[in-house]
């Protein structure tokens, strides 16, 4: 075969060419192989481990060498490659194929005998070659000359444009050159795997490992959206100062952005610091829209997506989003147990209840579910259930069970073990961070309100975790006709129940 077209993208094999309606582009050797490698089995679902074979036969790569592949060719041709991710599972060109021969071009009036005929989706056309008649055998060598010159020239051509510099390149990248950085990959997917954990140990150490990867190699985009995905996960977890942690997220974000404009989640770490820290409503709704539409079917920008909307009253679009995320989830656990959350903030505890209750099955040691049946169960008054379950949350998940368990022993009555908890929180906050919001919390359970309201805003000029969430926290609906948090609210343009 000599070309594949498909669209507007036509690949020239023999010259090592791809055209974008008509116009040569620059993709490196290893993104066109793998573009070729799509082109030669359209519609045909290839997983990564196939891919990787096809492309690296002899060669030992992580799968991010193909991930980067996938990110250059979608940043060069766009919607014209309609490649789609069916997650967990691989990848697949959804196009038809034509594959056109040397006797698709041969001279005018020279006539193909056979049809066209579809085998395995791809359009395959006649290869016979042309009766020829007997003056175009004066003229055959010219032909085969001119043939051979144009061949040169292409070749040529590729060489130089593999060669020079592509202005939508990341800065630093060397263009000739396969992959990353390996020790650059290898320290990318140990934070990768750091962050599974989800734990803030865990989340400790991906920080470094993906601050490591960043200096090795300036370019790497992957690398850059891990940091500021990994410095996300430790505000969230209260594990460090925010007025520090979150311009560094951002900072890492907007790297990773404009290195490569279609990682989401990069987008999904812009948009938790616009919420988190610039309070931009409107600029946190578009990040997240905009991860999403960048990779639609993964649950977890979903399941972020809605706790945004809830905590702006968009239960109704929240609840879409969480069942959509619970759609698209390979197992159930960790979408019940937000959704869960959800439910809660969206003053629904019976609800709520029961989808953190479903997560326990899938995650019978999840701290965050857990974390959040205590608060649920707390708050429907079936304490000794809350501070069972306030008990068996883990620390190291970030969720801290000695703060649970306060709350269910001020809520429950029990002000002489509530107070002892307040102290332990105080002597932790000696060594580490304490998010101020903690102690807002506790401090409301307690039926404390003017203490509570001065430490909710001091967790709001700290940027503490959960500000933007404090309007329908249930902790806190009792502060609700207190002036002082009505106007911190409204500070925030929150809106209010």
């Amino acid at each position: 075969m000599d070309q594949l077209r498909f669209g507007d993208v036509t690949i020239d094999v023999r010259a090592g060419v791809v055209r974008l309606a008509g116009t040569p582009v620059v993709l490196r050797p290893k993104a066109y192989d793998v573009l070729l490698h799509f082109a030669r089995h359209p519609g045909t679902l290839l997983s990564q481990m196939d891919l990787l074979a096809a492309v690296w036969p002899d060669v030992s790569v992580t799968p991010d060498s193909l991930v980067q592949c996938l990110v250059e060719i979608r940043r060069v041709l766009g919607a014209a490659a309609p490649i789609t991710t069916v997650r967990g599972r691989g990848y697949r060109l959804d196009a038809t194929v034509m594959v056109e021969s040397a006797a698709d071009t041969a001279t005018p009036g020279s006539p193909v005998d056979d049809p066209a005929e579809r085998v395995d989706g791809v359009e395959r056309r006649s290869t016979t070659p042309p009766t020829l008649h007997a003056s175009g055998l004066a003229w055959r060598p010219r032909v085969w000359l001119t043939a051979c010159l144009v061949v040169a020239a292409m070749v040529l051509f590729a060489g130089w444009a593999v060669r020079r510099p592509d202005p939508g390149a990341s800065v630093g990248r060397p263009l000739g050159v396969d992959s990353l950085d390996a020790e650059a990959i290898r320290l990318h997917e140990e934070g990768r795997v750091l962050l599974r954990e989800q734990t803030r140990v865990g989340a400790l150490q991906a920080v470094e490992r993906f601050d490591a990867a960043a200096r090795r190699d300036p370019s790497y985009a992957g690398a850059w959206s891990g940091l500021a995905h990994a410095l996300t996960r430790l505000h969230i977890y209260g594990s460090a100062d925010s007025q520090t942690v979150l311009p560094r997220a951002r900072a890492a974000a907007v790297k990773a952005i404009a290195l490569d404009p279609t990682l989401a989640d990069a987008h999904s770490a812009l948009a938790h610091v616009l919420e988190q820290y610039d309070r931009d409503w409107d600029g946190a709704d578009a990040s997240h829209r905009r991860a999403i539409a960048l990779d639609p079917r993964d649950a977890k920008l979903r399941q972020l997506y809605a706790l945004f909307l809830v905590s702006r009253l968009r239960v109704d679009e929240a609840l879409a989003e969480m069942d959509r995320a619970r759609e698209l989830a390979s197992t159930p656990g960790r979408e019940e147990a937000l959704r869960g959350v959800m439910l809660m903030f969206a003053g629904r505890p019976t609800d709520a209840l029961a989808a953190l209750d479903a997560a326990g099955e899938y995650l019978p040691s999840n701290s965050l579910a857990e974390y959040f049946r205590a608060l649920v169960l707390a708050d429907l008054g079936r304490f000794d259930e809350a501070l069972a379950a306030a008990r068996a949350a883990r620390v190291e998940a970030g969720n801290e069970p000695t703060l649970a368990v306060g709350i269910v022993h001020a809520l429950a009555g029990r002000e002489a073990d509530a107070r002892e908890v307040w102290r332990a929180l105080e002597a932790k906050a000696a060594t580490s961070h304490v998010p101020a919001t903690d102690f807002a919390m506790l401090a409301a359970a307690l039926g404390e309100d003017d203490l509570a309201v001065r430490w909710l805003e001091r967790a709001a000029d700290q940027y503490g975790r959960g500000v933007p969430s404090i309007n329908v926290h249930p902790i806190f609906r009792r502060l609700r006709a207190h002036p002082g948090y009505v106007a911190l609210v409204k500070r925030l343009d929150l809106p209010l129940p």
